[in-house]
């Protein structure tokens, strides 16, 4: 085990620039290397979106540094200018250590490599380019996403107290969401979120997301559909296929408009994909459908509160309705 906690530590940098539910994932790892080192400086390097994002975590996470893409990592397209820049900037920060937490390494670890800190610590794949053989662990392909940060932290000396990922609500989020038309006509009742679009995941039919609304209507719940603008065209072939009428937030909320929407909601049922994860680190009860992507590594750790649907079971939509009423029979006897 190398222990980086014993070096003299004040500016830290972590370099993870992935999509919503790789971030979330990451929140217990922030929580754990904020306690480790409550008076140094944590710089998070990631996407451009990230900014917002991240001034939510400002109790973890100091400064945003915008990383502009790097040849081979394909969330961002790469300009040999604006990485020039960016790595000069970097450079000058004078980092006492490199977390690099986005990957395998096997592109990432020789961009690390470049930021000049004093100790640069991170995963490696077995073919990857290792920086130092002391602070890298093999990277465990198959282990949760949210243990792998952990693990490494731990490796690194870096104890961890708990594995719950977490987003902060503002007041706002709650404000902005309650001016929306949409809301105004579900937020006299109980009502139920259907997010039927995926990035990394091949979306559930729609005719089962329909089934589940349906259902939802019978069981007394209105029907709130969230998505980007541009999965509008995923909400509206939902709400072709119901028999029953629904309310369709695409487009229409902000990712903290989003998390309040989800918080008040009885249920909410997703594909895997970044907003399953904010369902469970806002708390609310949640159905998350593994169509093509593998739920030891992705699905929620508490599967009392947080089911999933898997395997030949996402065949249909039977087993996603009997899902959602375990999960909300669990949030009606499970105690205050």
């Amino acid at each position: 085990m190398a222990q980086v906690t014993g070096f003299p530590i004040k500016k830290i940098a972590i370099f993870r620039a992935l999509k919503l539910g790789d971030f979330l994932l990451f929140t217990p790892a922030l929580k754990a290397i904020r306690r480790s080192f409550p008076q140094g400086v944590i710089d998070y390097i990631g996407l451009p979106w990230n900014s917002e994002l991240v001034k939510r975590y400002d109790c973890y996470i100091d400064n945003f540094v915008e990383f502009p893409g790097f040849p081979g990592l394909p969330e961002n397209p790469f300009n040999a200018e604006k990485v020039a820049s960016f790595l000069t900037l970097v450079q000058k920060q004078k980092y006492d250590l490199v977390l690099q937490m986005h990957g395998n390494g096997n592109v990432s670890n020789l961009l690390v490599s470049l930021f000049g800190g004093r100790v640069v610590a991170g995963f490696a794949s077995d073919d990857a380019y290792w920086p130092n053989q002391d602070f890298f662990l093999s990277y465990p392909g198959r282990q949760h996403e949210v243990l792998k940060s952990l693990g490494l932290l731990q490796f690194l000396g870096i104890d961890h107290e708990d594995k719950a990922m977490d987003f902060p609500l503002f007041e706002t989020d709650f404000q902005k969401l309650g001016a929306l038309k949409e809301f105004q006509s579900i937020r006299s009742g109980p009502y139920a979120c259907l997010h039927p679009g995926a990035i990394s995941a091949a979306p559930w039919p729609a005719e089962h997301f329909a089934a589940v609304a349906d259902n939802f209507t019978e069981q007394g719940l209105q029907v709130a559909l969230t998505g980007t603008m541009q999965e509008k065209h995923l909400t509206r072939a939902v709400m072709q296929k119901m028999t029953s009428p629904a309310i369709d937030f695409a487009g229409k909320t902000d990712i903290g408009m989003l998390a309040a929407l989800i918080k008040s909601s009885r249920a909410v049922v997703a594909n895997d994909t970044g907003v399953a994860h904010l369902a469970v680190a806002v708390n609310a009860p949640s159905v998350t459908v593994f169509t093509t992507t593998d739920p030891s590594i992705w699905a929620p750790l508490d599967q009392a509160q947080h089911c999933i649907v898997a395997g030949n079971a996402v065949k249909t939509p039977e087993a996603a309705i009997l899902a959602t009423k375990a999960i909300m029979d669990n949030e009606r006897t499970s105690p205050s």
